[in-house]
């Protein structure tokens, strides 16, 4: 699994994880920000990866949603065909939920609701 994520200084990194019978295993951490948007260098950096786990031991990857990371899951699964792919729940899910308070009938409720809980708390 490739879980990218964004350190204090705003760096993409992505954080290689191994899982097995035995439980997960860190494998390594690689600073991709300066070739993130990529999509050929990504590739390379799971095929590194994959090569380094060997590639009948590796039978899934999981990564973000982002274009670049659906696009080289796709080359990933071209080269090795024993290889499937998924995106990450949790980062669909991030996604779908960070939209949510945008939507306007759900900001004007939560306004309310916000106006309510302070009335409430000044007038007790």
């Amino acid at each position: 699994m490739g879980d990218g994520w964004k350190d204090n200084a705003l760096r993409s990194l992505i954080n290689f994880l191994v899982y097995s019978l035995k439980g997960i295993c860190f494998l390594n951490s690689v600073d991709v920000f300066y070739f993130v948007t990529n999509t050929q260098t990504l590739c390379n950096l799971f095929i590194e990866i994959i090569e380094i786990v060997g590639p009948n031991n590796v039978v899934h990857i999981v990564t973000d949603n982002e274009s670049n990371y659906r696009a080289a899951g796709k080359l990933i699964c071209e080269k090795y065909h024993t290889i499937s792919r998924s995106l990450c729940e949790a980062h669909c899910l991030s996604l779908i939920l960070k939209d949510i308070p945008c939507m306007s009938h759900v900001k004007n409720l939560a306004d309310h609701a916000s106006s309510i809980t302070v009335f409430v708390y000044n007038h007790k």
